[in-house]
């Protein structure tokens, strides 16, 4: 659930490098996604770290990072300040459904925090309560992109309205 808060205006490191490889020309551009939580069971197919070390789970392996801080370096720099925004929509390829993130309401009192939907859209597990809770994992293994305009009504995408929120 840490992965999808986002401060208003603030950036989201960890999930701006996903952002990143979801939009088009992205690395991961339409392609099946899975959001691996810490508290994720153990996998055993989870492939072996490059220290050599086995990952407890897909979370523990896409977080090893060559310098030993498991900050997630081996999947993108960010030292490119041109892409410090999160894209608008979230498109599901599969469902033929997207979130217009635009719409995203605050969900703490003190209006200071959003729940950004595409970690608990795509999550491999539970751990949330909070409202739509139903929601979470919907999208788990579906093929995904970040899009900078909606998708076609006339193609068939329908919108998802989702309220997850900090309580959960």
């Amino acid at each position: 659930m840490e992965h999808a808060y986002q401060a208003p205006g603030g950036i989201n490191h960890f999930l701006l490098r996903v952002d990143r490889l979801l939009r088009k020309h992205g690395k991961w551009y339409k392609h099946r996604l899975v959001w691996a939580g810490d508290s994720a069971p153990r996998d055993p197919s989870c492939p072996v770290l490059p220290n050599g070390e086995e990952a407890r789970n897909l979370f523990e392996f896409v977080g090893y990072s060559t310098t030993e801080n498991y900050d997630g370096d081996r999947m993108m720099p960010t030292n490119d300040p041109t892409s410090d925004r999160h894209e608008t929509y979230v498109v599901n390829h599969d469902t033929k459904e997207f979130v217009d993130t635009s719409k995203l309401a605050f969900t703490n009192k003190e209006k200071s925090l959003k729940v950004h939907p595409l970690p608990l859209l795509t999550s491999n597990n539970g751990g949330y309560y909070g409202l739509d809770s139903d929601k979470v994992g919907r999208w788990s293994g579906h093929r995904i992109s970040i899009e900078d305009q909606p998708p076609s009504a006339t193609a068939g995408f329908v919108e998802l309205i989702v309220k997850f929120n900090r309580e959960g």
